[in-house]
Protein backbone atom coordinates (compact mmCIF):
# COMPACT_ATOMS: atom_id res chain seq x y z
CA UNK A 1 0.00 0.00 0.00
CA UNK A 2 1.39 3.52 -0.82
CA UNK A 3 2.79 5.44 2.10
CA UNK A 4 0.37 8.25 1.34
CA UNK A 5 -2.65 6.15 2.36
CA UNK A 6 -1.28 5.26 5.80
CA UNK A 7 -2.38 8.54 7.55
CA UNK A 8 -5.93 7.98 6.26
CA UNK A 9 -6.01 4.43 7.68
CA UNK A 10 -4.63 5.62 11.02
CA UNK A 11 -7.22 8.38 11.20
CA UNK A 12 -10.03 5.98 10.26
CA UNK A 13 -8.92 3.49 12.93
CA UNK A 14 -8.71 6.31 15.49
CA UNK A 15 -12.23 7.56 14.80
CA UNK A 16 -13.66 4.00 14.79
CA UNK A 17 -12.08 3.23 18.17
CA UNK A 18 -13.42 6.50 19.60
CA UNK A 19 -16.95 5.74 18.38
CA UNK A 20 -16.74 2.21 19.81
CA UNK A 21 -15.65 3.53 23.23
CA UNK A 22 -18.44 6.12 23.11
CA UNK A 23 -21.03 3.40 22.36
CA UNK A 24 -19.79 1.17 25.21
CA UNK A 25 -19.78 4.08 27.63
CA UNK A 26 -23.34 5.06 26.68
CA UNK A 27 -24.52 1.46 27.07
CA UNK A 28 -22.98 1.22 30.54
CA UNK A 29 -24.53 4.56 31.50
CA UNK A 30 -27.96 3.37 30.28
CA UNK A 31 -27.77 0.30 32.54
CA UNK A 32 -26.89 2.38 35.62
CA UNK A 33 -29.49 4.05 37.88
CA UNK A 34 -31.02 6.98 35.93
CA UNK A 35 -30.42 10.59 37.02
CA UNK A 36 -32.33 13.77 36.17
CA UNK A 37 -31.20 15.32 32.88
CA UNK A 38 -30.94 18.80 31.35
CA UNK A 39 -30.74 19.93 27.71
CA UNK A 40 -27.20 20.16 26.33
CA UNK A 41 -27.81 23.84 25.52
CA UNK A 42 -28.00 24.54 29.30
CA UNK A 43 -24.91 22.49 30.08
CA UNK A 44 -22.35 23.48 27.41
CA UNK A 45 -20.82 26.97 27.56
CA UNK A 46 -18.69 28.08 24.58
CA UNK A 47 -16.18 30.95 24.51
CA UNK A 48 -14.82 30.81 20.92
CA UNK A 49 -11.93 33.28 21.24
CA UNK A 50 -10.02 33.38 17.92
CA UNK A 51 -11.56 30.10 16.72
CA UNK A 52 -14.67 29.68 14.53
CA UNK A 53 -16.55 27.67 17.19
CA UNK A 54 -20.30 28.35 17.38
CA UNK A 55 -22.28 27.19 20.41
CA UNK A 56 -25.37 25.92 18.60
CA UNK A 57 -23.31 24.09 15.97
CA UNK A 58 -21.03 22.47 18.59
CA UNK A 59 -23.99 21.42 20.79
CA UNK A 60 -25.70 19.86 17.75
CA UNK A 61 -22.56 17.81 16.98
CA UNK A 62 -22.25 16.65 20.63
CA UNK A 63 -25.91 15.55 20.57
CA UNK A 64 -25.28 13.65 17.33
CA UNK A 65 -22.29 11.78 18.80
CA UNK A 66 -24.21 10.94 22.04
CA UNK A 67 -27.46 10.19 20.12
CA UNK A 68 -29.45 12.35 22.54
CA UNK A 69 -30.02 16.06 23.14
CA UNK A 70 -29.91 15.93 26.94
CA UNK A 71 -27.31 14.97 29.52
CA UNK A 72 -27.06 14.11 33.21
CA UNK A 73 -27.96 17.22 35.25
CA UNK A 74 -24.78 16.79 37.31
CA UNK A 75 -22.58 17.66 34.29
CA UNK A 76 -21.26 21.10 33.34
CA UNK A 77 -19.04 21.72 30.25
CA UNK A 78 -16.92 24.82 29.59
CA UNK A 79 -15.22 25.23 26.17
CA UNK A 80 -12.49 27.86 25.68
CA UNK A 81 -11.03 28.87 22.33
CA UNK A 82 -7.57 30.43 22.41
CA UNK A 83 -7.65 34.23 22.20
CA UNK A 84 -4.93 34.34 19.51
CA UNK A 85 -4.44 30.89 17.96
CA UNK A 86 -7.49 29.66 15.92
CA UNK A 87 -6.38 26.00 16.09
CA UNK A 88 -6.07 25.74 19.90
CA UNK A 89 -9.12 24.67 21.96
CA UNK A 90 -9.49 23.38 25.51
CA UNK A 91 -12.47 22.34 27.60
CA UNK A 92 -13.36 21.09 31.10
CA UNK A 93 -16.13 18.62 31.98
CA UNK A 94 -17.18 18.81 35.67
CA UNK A 95 -19.51 16.60 37.69
CA UNK A 96 -21.24 17.68 40.90
CA UNK A 97 -19.40 15.13 43.10
CA UNK A 98 -15.99 16.42 41.98
CA UNK A 99 -15.16 14.10 39.08
CA UNK A 100 -13.90 16.06 36.09
CA UNK A 101 -11.99 15.75 32.82
CA UNK A 102 -9.80 18.33 31.08
CA UNK A 103 -8.81 18.16 27.41
CA UNK A 104 -6.67 20.40 25.19
CA UNK A 105 -6.46 20.31 21.38
CA UNK A 106 -3.22 22.07 20.49
CA UNK A 107 -3.32 21.59 16.70
CA UNK A 108 -7.01 21.39 15.78
CA UNK A 109 -8.23 21.43 12.15
CA UNK A 110 -8.45 24.79 10.37
CA UNK A 111 -11.72 23.88 8.63
CA UNK A 112 -14.71 24.94 10.75
CA UNK A 113 -16.76 21.81 10.04
CA UNK A 114 -13.88 19.47 10.93
CA UNK A 115 -13.07 21.57 14.03
CA UNK A 116 -16.66 21.25 15.36
CA UNK A 117 -16.69 17.49 14.66
CA UNK A 118 -13.37 16.88 16.44
CA UNK A 119 -14.18 19.00 19.52
CA UNK A 120 -17.71 17.52 19.79
CA UNK A 121 -16.46 13.93 19.69
CA UNK A 122 -13.83 14.66 22.35
CA UNK A 123 -16.49 16.34 24.58
CA UNK A 124 -18.88 13.39 24.17
CA UNK A 125 -16.17 10.92 25.21
CA UNK A 126 -15.15 13.09 28.17
CA UNK A 127 -18.77 13.39 29.41
CA UNK A 128 -19.29 9.62 29.44
CA UNK A 129 -15.89 9.00 31.06
CA UNK A 130 -16.66 11.56 33.78
CA UNK A 131 -20.09 10.03 34.52
CA UNK A 132 -18.57 6.55 34.76
CA UNK A 133 -15.92 7.83 37.18
CA UNK A 134 -18.56 9.58 39.31
CA UNK A 135 -20.78 6.46 39.41
CA UNK A 136 -17.80 4.29 40.38
CA UNK A 137 -16.94 6.65 43.27
CA UNK A 138 -20.56 6.71 44.40
CA UNK A 139 -20.78 2.93 44.38
CA UNK A 140 -17.67 2.68 46.60
CA UNK A 141 -18.78 5.42 49.03
CA UNK A 142 -22.37 4.27 49.59
CA UNK A 143 -22.64 1.06 51.67
CA UNK A 144 -25.25 -1.45 50.56
CA UNK A 145 -28.57 -1.35 52.46
CA UNK A 146 -28.90 -3.90 55.27
CA UNK A 147 -30.87 -7.00 54.39
CA UNK A 148 -34.39 -7.29 55.83
CA UNK A 149 -34.69 -9.16 59.15
CA UNK A 150 -36.41 -12.47 58.75
CA UNK A 151 -37.11 -15.26 61.14
CA UNK A 152 -34.35 -17.81 61.01
CA UNK A 153 -35.47 -21.14 59.56
CA UNK A 154 -34.41 -24.31 61.27
CA UNK A 155 -30.70 -24.87 60.94
CA UNK A 156 -29.88 -27.36 58.15
CA UNK A 157 -27.61 -30.27 58.87
CA UNK A 158 -23.93 -29.43 58.86
CA UNK A 159 -22.14 -29.75 55.54
CA UNK A 160 -18.52 -29.31 54.51
CA UNK A 161 -17.65 -25.69 53.72
CA UNK A 162 -16.92 -24.97 50.04
CA UNK A 163 -13.47 -23.90 49.04
CA UNK A 164 -12.88 -20.18 49.53
CA UNK A 165 -13.18 -18.23 46.27
CA UNK A 166 -10.85 -15.29 45.63
CA UNK A 167 -12.54 -11.92 45.80
CA UNK A 168 -13.16 -10.37 42.35
CA UNK A 169 -10.90 -7.52 41.39
CA UNK A 170 -12.58 -4.12 41.26
CA UNK A 171 -13.25 -2.89 37.73
CA UNK A 172 -10.94 -0.08 36.70
CA UNK A 173 -12.52 2.64 34.58
CA UNK A 174 -10.01 4.34 32.35
CA UNK A 175 -10.46 7.71 30.75
CA UNK A 176 -10.44 7.71 26.97
CA UNK A 177 -8.52 10.53 25.30
CA UNK A 178 -8.95 11.00 21.56
CA UNK A 179 -5.94 12.82 20.04
CA UNK A 180 -6.81 15.13 17.19
CA UNK A 181 -4.33 15.57 14.37
CA UNK A 182 -4.20 18.32 11.81
CA UNK A 183 -6.28 17.30 8.78
CA UNK A 184 -5.29 17.82 5.16
CA UNK A 185 -5.92 21.33 3.93
CA UNK A 186 -9.67 21.82 3.74
CA UNK A 187 -11.18 22.79 0.45
CA UNK A 188 -12.68 26.11 1.65
CA UNK A 189 -9.82 27.02 4.04
CA UNK A 190 -12.43 28.76 6.18
CA UNK A 191 -12.70 31.62 3.65
CA UNK A 192 -16.16 32.93 2.67
CA UNK A 193 -15.05 33.88 -0.90
CA UNK A 194 -12.44 32.31 -3.15
CA UNK A 195 -11.49 32.10 -6.84
CA UNK A 196 -10.13 28.94 -8.49
CA UNK A 197 -8.66 28.41 -11.97
CA UNK A 198 -8.41 24.88 -13.44
CA UNK A 199 -6.77 23.57 -16.62
CA UNK A 200 -7.98 20.18 -17.84
CA UNK A 201 -6.89 17.72 -20.49
CA UNK A 202 -9.06 14.75 -21.34
CA UNK A 203 -11.23 12.93 -23.85
CA UNK A 204 -14.82 12.96 -25.04
CA UNK A 205 -17.22 10.79 -26.97
CA UNK A 206 -20.55 11.50 -28.65
CA UNK A 207 -19.76 15.15 -29.37
CA UNK A 208 -18.21 14.59 -32.82
CA UNK A 209 -18.12 11.77 -35.36
CA UNK A 210 -15.57 9.84 -33.24
CA UNK A 211 -13.98 9.88 -29.79
CA UNK A 212 -11.55 12.79 -29.47
CA UNK A 213 -9.04 14.45 -27.17
CA UNK A 214 -9.77 17.91 -25.81
CA UNK A 215 -8.56 20.80 -23.68
CA UNK A 216 -10.68 22.72 -21.20
CA UNK A 217 -10.52 25.49 -18.64
CA UNK A 218 -12.71 26.24 -15.63
CA UNK A 219 -12.78 29.49 -13.63
CA UNK A 220 -15.00 29.25 -10.54
CA UNK A 221 -16.00 31.84 -7.95
CA UNK A 222 -17.52 30.67 -4.63
CA UNK A 223 -19.61 33.42 -3.00
CA UNK A 224 -20.84 31.01 -0.30
CA UNK A 225 -19.43 27.80 1.27
CA UNK A 226 -22.12 25.72 -0.49
CA UNK A 227 -22.28 27.49 -3.89
CA UNK A 228 -19.84 27.95 -6.79
CA UNK A 229 -20.36 29.76 -10.12
CA UNK A 230 -18.09 28.68 -13.00
CA UNK A 231 -17.16 29.93 -16.48
CA UNK A 232 -16.17 26.92 -18.62
CA UNK A 233 -14.44 26.48 -21.99
CA UNK A 234 -13.81 23.38 -24.14
CA UNK A 235 -12.03 22.76 -27.45
CA UNK A 236 -11.90 19.42 -29.26
CA UNK A 237 -11.57 18.04 -32.78
CA UNK A 238 -11.10 14.98 -35.04
CA UNK A 239 -9.52 14.59 -38.47
CA UNK A 240 -9.74 12.44 -41.63
CA UNK A 241 -13.29 11.23 -41.04
CA UNK A 242 -15.46 9.56 -43.68
CA UNK A 243 -19.18 9.37 -44.40
CA UNK A 244 -20.48 6.07 -45.85
CA UNK A 245 -18.94 5.69 -49.34
CA UNK A 246 -18.39 9.41 -49.99
CA UNK A 247 -15.15 9.94 -52.00
CA UNK A 248 -13.43 12.27 -49.56
CA UNK A 249 -12.43 13.04 -45.97
CA UNK A 250 -13.41 15.75 -43.52
CA UNK A 251 -12.19 17.28 -40.24
CA UNK A 252 -14.55 18.40 -37.45
CA UNK A 253 -13.90 20.91 -34.68
CA UNK A 254 -16.00 21.99 -31.69
CA UNK A 255 -15.27 25.10 -29.59
CA UNK A 256 -17.76 25.97 -26.84
CA UNK A 257 -18.08 27.97 -23.64
CA UNK A 258 -20.67 28.05 -20.89
CA UNK A 259 -21.80 28.80 -17.36
CA UNK A 260 -22.31 26.38 -14.46
CA UNK A 261 -23.94 26.60 -11.05
CA UNK A 262 -22.34 24.10 -8.67
CA UNK A 263 -23.43 22.94 -5.24
CA UNK A 264 -20.62 21.89 -2.92
CA UNK A 265 -20.76 18.84 -0.73
CA UNK A 266 -18.96 18.44 2.59
CA UNK A 267 -15.17 18.42 2.34
CA UNK A 268 -13.71 15.17 3.70
CA UNK A 269 -10.01 15.34 4.54
CA UNK A 270 -9.24 17.77 1.72
CA UNK A 271 -11.51 16.07 -0.87
CA UNK A 272 -14.18 18.45 -2.23
CA UNK A 273 -17.13 17.15 -4.29
CA UNK A 274 -19.48 19.29 -6.42
CA UNK A 275 -22.60 18.69 -8.49
CA UNK A 276 -23.16 21.18 -11.34
CA UNK A 277 -25.81 22.11 -13.92
CA UNK A 278 -25.46 24.62 -16.74
CA UNK A 279 -25.56 25.39 -20.44
CA UNK A 280 -23.03 25.42 -23.29
CA UNK A 281 -22.90 27.36 -26.54
CA UNK A 282 -20.38 27.60 -29.37
CA UNK A 283 -19.60 26.56 -32.92
CA UNK A 284 -19.00 23.29 -34.75
CA UNK A 285 -16.96 23.49 -38.00
CA UNK A 286 -16.41 20.86 -40.70
CA UNK A 287 -13.67 21.09 -43.34
CA UNK A 288 -13.70 18.78 -46.39
CA UNK A 289 -10.57 17.26 -48.05
CA UNK A 290 -9.96 15.23 -51.22
CA UNK A 291 -13.45 15.63 -52.64
CA UNK A 292 -13.90 15.81 -56.46
CA UNK A 293 -14.79 19.50 -56.23
CA UNK A 294 -13.60 22.24 -53.94
CA UNK A 295 -14.91 21.97 -50.36
CA UNK A 296 -15.69 24.79 -47.99
CA UNK A 297 -15.58 25.34 -44.25
CA UNK A 298 -19.10 24.86 -42.91
CA UNK A 299 -19.67 26.43 -39.44
CA UNK A 300 -22.85 25.76 -37.44
CA UNK A 301 -24.12 26.99 -34.08
CA UNK A 302 -24.03 24.40 -31.30
CA UNK A 303 -26.06 24.61 -28.06
CA UNK A 304 -26.43 22.10 -25.23
CA UNK A 305 -27.50 21.62 -21.63
CA UNK A 306 -25.13 19.84 -19.27
CA UNK A 307 -24.77 18.23 -15.88
CA UNK A 308 -21.43 17.40 -14.33
CA UNK A 309 -19.62 16.09 -11.27
CA UNK A 310 -16.47 17.85 -10.07
CA UNK A 311 -13.88 16.59 -7.57
CA UNK A 312 -10.93 18.45 -6.05
CA UNK A 313 -8.18 16.86 -3.94
CA UNK A 314 -6.32 19.70 -2.22
CA UNK A 315 -2.60 18.97 -1.88
CA UNK A 316 -1.76 22.34 -0.32
CA UNK A 317 -3.69 25.46 0.59
CA UNK A 318 -3.40 26.74 -2.99
CA UNK A 319 -3.02 23.70 -5.29
CA UNK A 320 -5.36 20.77 -6.01
CA UNK A 321 -5.85 17.95 -8.51
CA UNK A 322 -9.17 18.33 -10.32
CA UNK A 323 -11.38 15.72 -12.00
CA UNK A 324 -14.37 16.60 -14.21
CA UNK A 325 -17.05 14.24 -15.59
CA UNK A 326 -19.62 16.00 -17.79
CA UNK A 327 -22.78 14.89 -19.62
CA UNK A 328 -23.87 17.12 -22.55
CA UNK A 329 -27.22 17.02 -24.36
CA UNK A 330 -27.39 19.15 -27.57
CA UNK A 331 -30.62 21.10 -28.04
CA UNK A 332 -30.85 20.12 -31.73
CA UNK A 333 -29.87 17.14 -33.85
CA UNK A 334 -26.38 17.51 -35.37
CA UNK A 335 -25.95 16.24 -38.97
CA UNK A 336 -22.83 16.28 -41.17
CA UNK A 337 -23.92 16.24 -44.85
CA UNK A 338 -22.05 15.52 -48.11
CA UNK A 339 -24.11 16.83 -51.02
CA UNK A 340 -24.14 14.75 -54.21
CA UNK A 341 -23.24 16.37 -57.54
CA UNK A 342 -24.61 15.67 -61.01
CA UNK A 343 -27.54 13.68 -59.71
CA UNK A 344 -25.61 11.71 -57.09
CA UNK A 345 -27.45 11.18 -53.81
CA UNK A 346 -26.60 13.08 -50.63
CA UNK A 347 -24.82 11.26 -47.82
CA UNK A 348 -25.20 12.23 -44.16
CA UNK A 349 -23.87 11.32 -40.73
CA UNK A 350 -26.12 11.93 -37.69
CA UNK A 351 -24.18 12.62 -34.49
CA UNK A 352 -25.28 11.14 -31.12
CA UNK A 353 -27.82 13.06 -29.02
CA UNK A 354 -25.78 12.67 -25.81
CA UNK A 355 -22.06 13.29 -25.29
CA UNK A 356 -19.70 12.54 -22.42
CA UNK A 357 -16.53 14.47 -21.58
CA UNK A 358 -13.89 13.68 -18.92
CA UNK A 359 -10.92 15.81 -17.86
CA UNK A 360 -8.09 15.81 -15.33
CA UNK A 361 -5.69 18.58 -14.42
CA UNK A 362 -4.36 21.07 -11.85
CA UNK A 363 -6.51 23.63 -10.02
CA UNK A 364 -4.99 26.80 -8.57
CA UNK A 365 -6.57 28.97 -5.86
CA UNK A 366 -5.91 32.68 -6.47
CA UNK A 367 -7.55 33.86 -3.22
Amino acid sequence: MPARGQPYLKRLALVCSGVAMLWLAQRAAAQAQPHPERPLAEVVQVHPGATCLAADRLISRVARWRERESVDARIQVSVEGDAKVPTRVSFVVKEASGAHAERSLEDAPTDCDQLHAAVALSIALAIDATLLEADAKGAQAAPPPPPPIKESPPAPPLRPLPAEQPAPKPEVVERAVLPVRHARHAATNGEPLHLDVGLFGGANTGLLSAAALGLGTRISLSPAPWLSLAVVGLGTGVGEQTIASAPGLFDAQLIVGGLDACFLGQAIDGLELQGCVGARGGQMRTIGHSFPVASRVAPAAWWAFNGSGQARLWLTRWVAIGLSLELLVPTAEQVILVRGLNGARDRSLVLPRVGLSAGLGPVFRLF
